[in-house]
């Protein structure tokens, strides 16, 4: 796949850096209000695929996943489902990861990134990365933000 040694730096990042912000065993399984990051018009051969969304530059990080086991390193991804999904938005901070429900625009350097498996650790991202999608800048609002894949471009 075209970039996957970048993507999975970009994931390893992602991860040692929650991990030392948070500094902490817990996990995302809050089910408190937080916005979503709906991405449609996904091509049908993804169907099936699982998907997660980081703001990579962007600080605090705002990322696009099921749940993190900050302990274990784990993140469960969203199924791609009819050409979309919807991942619930989460943010880095001091006392861990909370769902996203605020106003911001991210960079266009974001990582969309699909896999072949729900469950993504370092050990295994390379194995299970499939695409990537050149993110561009999202607007949220009040954690939400719906952009189409339509026109972006996504490297195999």
């Amino acid at each position: 796949m075209k970039n996957k040694t970048n993507w999975l730096g970009i994931l390893a990042i992602l991860l040692v850096f929650g991990m030392a912000v948070v500094g902490c065993d817990g996990s995302t399984d809050d089910d408190s209000d937080g916005g979503v990051f709906i991405l449609t018009n996904i091509p049908g051969k993804f169907n099936g695929n699982y998907a997660m969304y980081s703001s990579v530059d962007d600080l605090p990080l705002l990322t696009g996943i099921q749940s993190v086991n900050i302990s274990t390193g784990v993140m469960t991804l969203v199924q791609i489902s009819n050409g979309s999904v919807s991942l619930p938005m989460w943010v880095a901070g001091n006392s861990g990861y909370t769902r996203f429900s605020g106003n911001r625009t991210t960079s266009a350097n974001g990582a969309i990134l699909i896999t072949n498996s729900a469950i993504m650790t370092v050990d295994n991202a390379e194995d299970i990365m499939v695409a990537s999608i050149d993110s561009p800048s999202i607007t949220f609002t009040n954690g939400n933000a719906t952009i189409s894949c339509n026109g972006l471009t996504i490297n195999e």
